[in-house]
């Protein structure tokens, strides 16, 4: 008797952990991708440190510098297997070119749109490498206060 109630224990915590794990995906998602910006942000800094004082104005040009470019994809977007010939068009990330270590710490320099996201949040990395979590009006209403476009673009076809 006390075999089977504890396989039934056993199977009720293993459905409750599988459970809990699919309704923390996306959080988890989330978070990942905070981390990937902070990333970003890092290795910009290392390769602005070795080229006059310049962000990068492509994510391509980080690859080029060694950075992996898993660590330049946000894995909340829907990415297609072998799409990263072209990361600046499928990484989820949009990089704000112009941007120098002389620029002001609040300037926006990379972010992840809230679509990536199922619509919950975006995610928005300043220059001083922090990086902020943001409803999408939120996130909308600060991109159009830094005069940053976010209309759609159309990703060309995978090869």
């Amino acid at each position: 008797m006390k075999k089977c109630a504890l396989a039934c224990l056993a199977l009720v915590l293993l459905v409750v952990g599988a459970v809990l794990w699919y309704l923390a995906r996306p959080y988890y998602r989330d978070a990942l991708c905070r981390r990937h910006l902070e990333e970003i942000c890092k290795a910009s800094g290392m390769y602005a440190g070795d080229f006059d004082e310049v962000y990068p104005d492509s994510l391509r040009r980080l690859v080029d510098y060694g950075i992996d470019p898993a660590l330049l994809t946000c894995p909340a977007a829907d990415i297609p297997p072998g799409a990263l010939w072209d990361i600046d068009r499928w990484s989820g990330y949009t990089l704000v070119t112009g941007i120098s270590t002389k620029s002001h710490p609040s300037g926006v320099f990379v972010y992840c749109p809230p679509e990536n996201h199922g619509g919950r949040c975006g995610h928005v990395a300043f220059v001083d490498a922090h990086v902020e979590t943001l409803t999408p009006d939120a996130f909308e209403a600060l991109l159009a206060e830094r005069g940053i476009a976010t209309g759609p673009e159309e990703p060309p076809p995978a090869p």
